[in-house]
């Protein structure tokens, strides 16, 4: 026994507890990770790394817009967003309107068909930089890799679809990390091996595409809070997606592609300011435990925005103004795709019509950015401009990034909620209230009223949750109350409570 005691407490045993203490103290915070996102604990590293494979499009997108060199001059780099917009629209429109199209995970001919052509697509241009006079080849690359990269866009929004907004916020962001450090390894190589590292991003996106709808994380059923009838309702969403696309354009138009990289330590200022960004975001969400709405969100790209023409009309020929522009490009990419994947998350329409049109609202702006900046002859020095862009942007930012607009705040709407009550109270009092619905013959909607009264909801929140009137609200109030035999929300709570 002392022989034991004494190789237990000896330094060599000491370090083996404390090794043995740090592999479990970590398994145990994996593990409470994967809990807390839904994800099976049987499932394979593969499977979660898959999860957060979105990146593989950000990096695609970004190779081919500061690569492709050989296009011809009547064919603007930022043709590729009109591809993209065009493709995506009637792609969406098509899987809405074909039971055929793969929305539950079949229809691989189709993926590989799009992965294939984007990495045919993506050598061609790798061709036509290295080989003199093949302009024709460079323009064809880019219309067929913009449509295989819209379908796997397309089947990346099936798959947030099914997320809740946290796990949504988890794999996006970590996806935004990843693709800012290979953006850099891009960046670092020379133009070959980065040519043939990019044309495997659409394979590894497709792969990781298909593992993730294969097994998908387990999220809770959502409500419906957008239909054909309302969805017209977000009108202020879609203004700020526009505004700020055509912003972003016109101050990256600027410059020719190629220059982003030019400047190395001004590009990998951008990618630290990236990862910063996106950690932030991820430690606000899961480590503060604190919610955000839309436009908290959007005003981070307009702070970044408005640094942007502040210095570009005091330095003009500053190196530093493409930072700005390229950082508020990359979050109203990541923040578009989070709106669209919540709103498909809470909406009856088809999630291939909601991302298809929805991101051609931030694509197509884009586009037209880039053209009127061309059109119009712009420069750096072009002040008139830029104020009045500045001007449009205040605009919206008044108008459409207020506190107090009901729609808006529909969106993002789970994440408030969680931050009012642990997750697995609100799972219990939905339970509990279900089961004493159907006990006592409580309709649907009486149901949804009794467990938002439950949560401590007023009638008003309700109202606005539910899209109905006040009084609609107190009348379904009272016939719940008469079914259960309460007379106040306390007594309804304690009900439910004791059930």
């Amino acid at each position: 026994m002392n022989d034991v005691v004494r190789r237990a407490y000896s330094p060599r045993g000491m370090r083996r507890q404390g090794s043995s203490l740090c592999y479990a103290f970590t398994m145990g915070r994996v593990r409470g990770h994967r809990q807390q996102l839904g994800i099976d604990a049987s499932a394979p590293m593969s499977t979660i790394v898959s999860y957060c494979g979105i990146w593989t499009q950000h990096v695609w997108i970004f190779w081919i817009n500061t690569n492709n060199h050989a296009l011809p001059p009547s064919i603007p780099w930022q043709s590729l967003y009109l591809v993209l917009s065009l493709a995506m629209i009637v792609m969406g429109i098509g899987c809405a309107r074909s039971t055929r199209t793969r929305t539950e995970g079949r229809g691989h001919v189709r993926d590989l068909a799009a992965a294939a052509g984007t990495s045919l697509a993506t050598v061609a241009v790798v061709v036509s930089n290295t080989v003199p006079g093949l302009a024709s080849l460079a323009a064809a690359a880019l219309l067929i890799g913009g449509i295989g990269f819209a379908w796997l866009y397309l089947e990346w929004g099936v798959f947030y679809s099914r997320l809740d907004l946290r796990q949504a916020i988890a794999f996006l962001f970590i996806g935004g990390i990843a693709a800012a450090g290979v953006k850099e390894a891009l960046a670092l190589l020379p133009a070959f091996a980065s040519g043939l590292l990019a044309a495997t991003t659409p394979v590894l996106s497709m792969l990781m595409c298909r593992r993730a709808l294969a097994s998908p994380p387990h999220a809770p059923r959502a409500a419906i809070h957008f239909t054909a009838q309302n969805i017209s309702a977000l009108w202020k969403a879609v203004a700020t997606f526009v505004v700020f696309s055509i912003a972003n354009a016109s101050m990256l138009s600027l410059q020719p592609p190629s220059a982003i990289t030019e400047t190395m330590g001004v590009f990998t200022g951008e990618r630290a300011l990236e990862l910063a960004l996106c950690a932030c975001v991820l430690l606000y969400v899961f480590k503060g435990r604190r919610s955000f709405d839309f436009n908290q969100l959007w005003r981070i790209v307009l702070l970044l925005l408005a640094t942007d023409f502040l210095v570009n009309i005091l330095y003009p020929t500053s190196p530093i103004q493409p930072f700005f522009a390229g950082v508020s490009l990359n979050f109203v990419v990541l923040f578009v795709w989070l709106v669209l994947a919540d709103v498909s998350r809470h909406s009856d329409l088809p999630p291939a019509l909601v991302f298809g049109i929805g991101w051609s609202c931030y694509t197509l702006p884009f586009f037209l950015g880039s053209c009127i900046v061309g059109m119009g002859g712009f420069t750096r020095e072009s002040t008139g401009y830029f104020a009045v862009l500045m001007y449009v942007v205040a605009m919206v930012a008044a108008f459409c990034l207020e506190a107090r607009d009901q729609n808006t705040k529909q969106i993002f709407l789970d994440l408030n909620d969680e931050a009012h009550a642990a997750p697995e109270d609100f799972t219990s009092i939905d339970r509990r209230c279900e089961a004493l619905g159907r006990q006592r013959g409580l309709t649907t909607r009486e149901v949804e009223v009794m467990q938002m009264l439950c949560k401590g909801r007023s009638k008003a929140y309700i109202a606005e949750t539910l899209f109905v009137t006040e009084n609609t609200v107190k009348g379904h109030a009272k016939r719940l109350y008469t079914k259960l035999d309460v007379h106040s929300k306390k007594e309804l709570q304690q009900l439910v409570d004791a059930y």
